[in-house]
């Protein structure tokens, strides 16, 4: 019998981390969303493969049903709070998709915890920002932080998709500054190290 559970952490220092579980599966495959989006957009593939994996979806900082932690951020924040929820969960040998910023901190996860990982499939990802894209990051975070009304969806091309939920905006800036730092500290001279199946789409 297919299992669902839905539950909000709540035992980290600073803040609550949403997730759903479905599956029984011992095969895990943890689903991470991109900037500005939440853990429902996993919702098809989910009920595609939780009949052959334990299927974990979550909501990152600031976003979906995720709290937002006051003070500065950085992107090794965003992947302990990965690492909080599965070693909290008792996860490993774990196949890990992310979309966009999602598959950034899936990469870096997946750097500072090899031992965790079986596969990665990175959709629309990258391990390192461009100038342009940077300068992006930033131009996202001050329209944020100066304008009230700032239209975060739109902003990111999600503003008609069905269930979208818009994140807080400070945390929303912060986690963009995340990505644009990926600008000076890329992650990709560290990909050597990996040593796993990779699937980029």
């Amino acid at each position: 019998r297919r299992q669902r559970q839905m539950c909000i952490r709540d035992r980290l220092k600073h803040h609550q981390l949403y997730y759903q579980l479905a599956g029984s599966s011992p095969q895990t495959l943890v689903f991470t969303h991109g900037l500005g989006d939440h853990s429902g957009t996993w919702q098809k593939q989910v009920a595609e493969l939780e009949s052959q994996f334990r299927v974990l979806t979550w909501d990152m900082r600031a976003h979906g049903k995720s709290g937002s932690p006051r003070g500065t951020w950085a992107m090794e924040d965003l992947t302990h709070d990965l690492h909080e929820l599965v070693a909290d969960l008792g996860f490993s040998n774990m196949h890990l998709v992310g979309h966009s910023a999602g598959g950034a901190v899936s990469v870096d996860f997946t750097i500072r915890h090899p031992d965790l990982v079986r596969s990665l499939t990175l959709i629309g990802s990258a391990s390192e920002a461009n100038a342009a894209a940077a300068r992006n990051y930033e131009r996202l975070a001050e329209n944020c932080e100066q304008d009230r009304n700032y239209d975060i969806l739109k902003a990111v091309g999600l503003q008609n998709v069905q269930g979208a939920i818009s994140p807080d905006p400070s945390g929303f800036a912060k986690a963009a500054r995340c990505m644009g730092s990926l600008y000076e500290t890329p992650l990709t001279p560290l990909l050597k190290r990996l040593r796993l199946s990779l699937i980029l789409i």
